[in-house]
């Protein structure tokens, strides 16, 4: 049985949990930890959940590269040359080594 569990919270929040957020946990963990519990079920993700293109990837997580035409809520990170941002709050077109929205993690 689950409860009380949401994919989007499936995720640790930047600062470890210094920010509150309906899109991450304060919990440190690997992202989608929960979630990958349930691929075991025939390698399927489940209906309505939208998987992390970095999540298991070869690199090891590595976030994937900014995009100045891409939108980005709070909790999600990407990489910036050769640097990891996480967003702080939605976000569109600012470049991630200015501060302000992004935190370099």
């Amino acid at each position: 049985m689950v409860s009380n569990w949401s994919v989007g919270r499936d995720q640790a929040c930047p600062d470890n949990g210094a920010v509150v957020s309906p899109t991450c946990s304060g919990i440190v963990q690997r992202p989608y930890a929960f979630a990958s519990i349930f691929r075991q079920l025939h390698g399927h993700w489940g209906t309505g959940v939208l998987r992390d293109p970095s999540y298991g990837n070869a690199t090891g997580g590595s976030a994937p590269a900014w995009s100045a035409t891409a939108v980005y809520r709070i909790g999600q990170c990407v990489t910036y040359q050769d640097a990891k941002y996480c967003a702080r709050w939605w976000t569109q077109g600012d470049v991630p080594n200015a501060g302000g929205v992004w935190a370099k993690s």
